[in-house]
């Protein structure tokens, strides 16, 4: 990467000397740039070629300083603005002698996004523009790392296959996609894969190396991996579509890959008895290495418990109940916690819309009292304070008590302070002023389901009070919109993402599902569906093997993953989905904020 920045101040500076007396400011804000650049000042780099483009944007001097001010903004991990320029380069300055570095800067940073597809079609690009020493080494560089540490076995094929990639980049993605198979013990698919392979590229520098690898490699056993989930009994309905979603990527997974994966089904029946006694065969007789389920969060639980300190990974893709993860290094939760939704919630209130000061209002349930409790911590780590706490019985209708008593504390806090000090006397009259005002906090966080909303929002208003209403996954409900009326309007609320048809990887699943099942899938297939996916790409990173360490290493890298039930992140430190979104509750609908 080193190089290539050296070798662009070079012919930066050669063009530079090529401009005009006219263009003088040109050549002094490049060669000042180029010096901010290379003792590392970044923002100083950004900074001089903004100013230079506050006035002379629209100069041709443009097409000289874009590509040093992307590099910048690369380094910074800024992205965006990376992707912003590309666009606005590639419209005004398409045949530059520089495109193809700009192509390359743009792959650069689809890469570091995670983006590897689009990465290696942005760098074919950079490709086309012609031969260049400098750029060709860097993207044969950058498509053999993400090749050997990126692409799971289906991305390599396609990458191979794609024929909008360059001839170069292909031969590399397929090199990689028969060492790959080799890995998994795929011998006979990796043989005649060769076989194309040296047809097409007679004289590629990769043939000696495959060469070898196929004289030591010997084929491997399948693995077994266990799946844990309600088969039977009241929570059956759920247990049986994450089945079915899970066996369907397993199989999906096995039709390619010589690396076959026999999913070993245990029906907990719901209960916390059966699960262990489920749990116990699948470690001690099956010994999988890595455990889908248990679904239900009291038995995932007891399964998380169980697993403590064995050399078995579990992945629960349904389990909500915060705290799940934090019981062993190897325990994932893809779903998005109940912990994960308050912290975000509270988190965009402090930083995106600038509250302070806050009042819970919560249900006396388990679901209640943990988010209220996650919500308050995380308040007060971001400076802020929760003023007061009101708690109610779920479902009782009247919310009147907890309304009124927030508004007396608010009112009384009003009444007896001036300007945030404390009066030195109340009288008869100053009551009687404000007994009728509208007092006001930042923000009250309600993390409760439809009925009770629809019947606690109205209160706010009734009641006087002024503040931002903020909430959880239990406000996503066309409930709320329809019998909340305005009283809901403009919510603020943390939900799990929830693709509908138009999320663009829904309809191959659901073709996919209908054809096996006869069936209409929902959320909860295809989270079993991401959770079998992401499982499979686990046990083929760590080479087919049993080793729990490197399936868990695996799955912890799993960042900005596009699957069926939608975007999967794992939080390094807890181990759970951080992919929550903030959707606004507007009159024509939720609006998605962040």
């Amino acid at each position: 990467m080193n190089r290539f920045f050296l070798s662009l101040f070079v012919v930066l500076s050669t063009a530079a000397l090529s401009f005009s007396q006219d263009d003088l400011s040109a050549n002094e804000v490049l060669s000042k740039s180029v010096r901010f650049y290379q003792a590392g000042l970044y923002d100083s780099t950004i900074a001089t070629i903004r100013m230079f483009f506050k006035d002379h944007g629209k100069n041709p001097e443009a097409e000289y300083l874009v590509p040093l001010i992307m590099e910048a903004f690369l380094r910074k991990g800024d992205y965006q603005s990376v992707k912003r320029l590309f666009d606005l380069y590639q419209k005004k300055f398409r045949s530059s002698p520089f495109m193809p570095r700009v192509y390359y800067l743009r792959g650069f940073g689809l890469a570091k996004e995670r983006s590897y597809t689009a990465a290696l079609e942005t760098w074919s690009k950079a490709l086309e523009g012609g031969v260049s020493s400098d750029i060709d080494s860097l993207i044969r560089q950058g498509t053999e790392a993400l090749c050997a540490n990126a692409l799971a076995l289906d991305d390599l094929h396609d990458a191979g296959g794609e024929s909008s990639n360059d001839p170069g980049i292909r031969e590399v993605a397929r090199y990689y996609e028969i060492k790959k198979l080799l890995a998994t013990g795929d011998v006979g698919r990796a043989k005649n894969d060769m076989g194309s392979f040296k047809t097409d590229y007679p004289r590629s520098r990769f043939e000696l190396e495959i060469g070898d690898l196929l004289s030591s490699a010997t084929p491997k056993k399948a693995v077994a991996i266990g799946l844990l989930a309600p088969l039977s009994g009241e929570e059956a309905d759920i247990g049986k579509r994450v089945a079915q979603g899970t066996q369907l990527a397993i199989d999906k997974y096995n039709e390619r890959n010589h690396l076959q994966i026999r999913l070993v089904s245990c029906d907990t029946k719901g209960t916390l008895l059966e699960t262990v006694r489920q749990i116990t065969q699948l470690v001690d007789r099956d010994k999988v290495p890595l455990i889908i389920g248990p679904m239900l969060s009291s038995t995932a639980t007891v399964a998380a418990a169980m697993l403590m300190g064995k050399n078995t990974v579990m992945l629960t893709p349904t389990a909500t109940d915060d705290g799940i993860s934090s019981l062993g290094p190897t325990i994932f939760q893809m779903n998005i916690t109940l912990g994960v939704l308050a912290r975000k919630v509270a988190r965009y209130a402090l930083a995106n819309l600038n509250i302070r000061e806050f009042a819970i209002v919560a249900p006396r349930t388990t679901d209640g009292t943990t988010m209220a409790a996650v919500f308050k911590d995380e308040v007060v780590i971001g400076n802020g304070v929760v003023f007061d706490e009101e708690n109610f019985d779920e479902g009782t209708n009247d919310y009147t008590a907890q309304f009124v008593s927030l508004r007396k504390k608010l009112l009384m806090r009003k009444l007896t302070q001036i300007d945030g000090k404390p009066r030195s006397k109340l009288s008869v009259s100053d009551s009687i002023k404000w007994v009728d005002s509208t007092v006001s906090i930042g923000a009250i966080f309600i993390p409760a389901e439809a009925e009770d909303i629809v019947m606690l929002a109205p209160q706010v208003a009734f009641n006087r009070i002024k503040a931002q209403l903020l909430g959880s996954s239990g406000w996503h409900t066309q409930k709320v919109i329809t019998d909340g009326k305005q009283y809901v309007h403009n919510a603020i609320l943390s939900t799990a993402f929830e693709p509908d048809t138009t999320w663009k990887k829904w309809p191959d699943f659901r073709k996919s599902y209908v054809a096996r099942y006869n069936e209409e899938p929902d959320r909860v297939a295809a989270l079993g569906f991401d959770a079998g996916r992401i499982a499979a790409t686990a046990l083929e990173n760590a080479g087919g093997t049993g080793n729990a360490t490197r399936i868990a290493e695996s799955i912890a890298n799993t960042q900005k993953y596009e699957g069926t039930s939608g975007i999967i992140t794992f939080d390094k430190n807890t181990r759970t989905n951080s992919e929550a979104v903030i959707m606004k509750l507007t009159p024509n609908g939720f609006v998605r904020v962040q």
